[in-house]
């Protein structure tokens, strides 16, 4: 499947490759002192459902805190920069040049560098020169009135004070615009208004699809969408299980794993009928299935791979690829993420250097009660298995000389990392709670993910492991 994989790849690079040539270069300038010597780098989305990114340009500042950059773009698109705690973004349209006004710089705290689920402050960029028409313009001046109306609409949904009068919202909002014309500022105005009406109930979702779907092109860059259809679309399989052909869709997905049969359901459903807008919605369920326990990870991953194979949309494959590198990181048999960290004696260490041993892998802290029994179980299990398993913990505790101290006291004698230096290792592995477990098999690729803790029977079920496997 990696060859296949791999394959379809060098024809969808062909493709890239083609597209480029009808693209057009972005010129990026500005000046900002307190930036002086830092480098900073603009990115983009790939795509919005499973949120990876692609750098555009990397850039280092003058001592002036001036740079200059260019890159490709094929279509309008929204671009990042993280600038310390802010996360700035402005759009961009291929062939134009922009000078782009820096927000002043404001360091990111360490306790924020280190926590992998700290969100920094979004703002939208100035730039120089923008004119009413602008696309940037048009955009700014729009979301600072509709973020203030929404908030209102929204707050006064939820508390049932009075009906949202939506519809007068949007009359308000396409007058004062009604005299600019922008294909991506009319498809942002547009799908903004449809998240209102999503948020305050204004209309239910089978409305939303009919109004906003339906025979309407997917738009994949355009984030007003995108936000939208994620919203609309949120767990689709699961609530379409719920209802009079869910078992269609579940014999489709669980016991046939057949993408054509699962077309075939989906297409009852007269929005889904655009067989472009199907997959999209297809592509978002299956990564939404991979976060929840409705659908075993196996059977969604061979629809993933099925339509990957038989999609005739660009997008779609580049999407299709996304999720199954974010998904299959920690499926069995997958090999985990890279990461290197250090010892409490300044030692680097990596999963590599561990094989050719079962490795069990936790995350943990020493402020966590839960954490510290479980450790106290790991004692007996270290000294019975050591001559097959090598325990690894990854410890997020708020200093070093705090995790110092803490294994000191307790003697405990297996390897503890300190996650300063790669805090993403966190999210990398997707740890939702402190302690997680992981088993790694001897070719270092998962074997158990998530794993049992101690406290889980940890050791009868690794002794059954082991047996299974012929080590005993």
């Amino acid at each position: 499947m990696a060859r296949l994989y791999k394959f379809a790849g060098l024809l969808l690079l062909l493709l890239v490759v083609s597209i480029t040539l009808f693209s057009q270069k972005v010129s990026l300038q500005g000046c900002a002192p307190e930036y002086d010597g830092m480098e900073i780098v603009f990115y983009r989305f790939t795509d919005r459902i499973s949120n990876s990114t692609a750098q555009l340009a990397t850039v280092k500042l003058s001592t002036e805190g001036c740079f200059n950059t260019r890159f490709v773009l094929e279509e309008t698109t929204q671009v990042f920069v993280d600038l310390g705690a802010i996360r700035g973004y402005f759009y961009a349209e291929k062939g134009k040049t922009y000078h782009l006004i820096l927000p002043p710089y404001t360091p990111l705290r360490e306790a924020d560098r280190l926590n992998p689920y700290f969100k920094p402050d979004e703002i939208h960029l100035g730039v120089e020169e923008s004119s009413p028409g602008e696309l940037n313009y048009l955009i700014g001046t729009f979301d600072i009135v509709y973020n203030a109306e929404y908030n209102s609409a929204v707050n006064k949904a939820f508390e049932q004070k009075s009906l949202v009068e939506v519809d007068s919202l949007v009359l308000r909002l396409d007058t004062l615009y009604s005299n600019y014309h922008q294909p991506f500022f009319d498809a942002y105005r547009l799908y903004r208004m449809g998240f209102l009406e999503q948020m305050t109930m204004h209309r239910k979702a089978r409305a939303l699809s009919d109004a906003y779907f339906l025979n309407k092109p997917v738009q994949y860059a355009n984030p007003a969408y995108m936000d939208l259809f994620n919203k609309v679309y949120d767990r689709y399989f699961v609530f379409y299980s719920r209802a009079s052909r869910g078992k269609e869709l579940i014999d489709a997905i669980g016991a046939k794993h057949s993408y054509a049969l699962l077309k075939k359901v989906l297409r009852q459903n007269e929005v889904l009928s655009n067989d472009t807008l199907m997959e999209a919605v297809v592509l978002k369920s299956l990564h939404d299935g991979f976060y929840d326990d409705k659908f075993s990870r196996s059977s969604l991953l061979i629809i993933l791979d099925s339509l990957y194979f038989n999609t005739s949309i660009p997008e779609h494959r580049v999407i299709a690829q996304n999720i199954r590198e974010k998904v299959t990181k920690l499926l069995p048999g997958f090999v985990p993420p890279k990461f290197e960290l250090f010892d409490l004696a300044g030692n680097k260490h990596s999963l590599d250097e561990y094989k050719g041993k079962y490795v069990y892998l936790n995350f943990g802290t020493s402020a966590s009660y839960s954490c510290l029994q479980e450790f106290k179980s790991m004692v007996a299990i270290k000294k019975k298995y050591d001559k097959y398993l090598t325990i690894v913990s990854i410890m997020s505790d708020e200093s070093e000389a705090e995790l110092k101290s803490f294994v000191e006291q307790t003697g405990y004698d297996w390897i503890f990392l300190y996650y300063k230096n790669k805090p993403e290792v966190i999210t990398d592995f997707d740890v939702r709670a402190f302690p997680s477990f992981f088993v790694i098999a001897p070719d270092g690729r998962i074997l158990i993910s998530p794993a049992a803790a101690p406290s889980e029977k940890f050791e009868l079920k690794f002794f059954d492991l082991l047996k299974s496997r012929g080590d005993l």
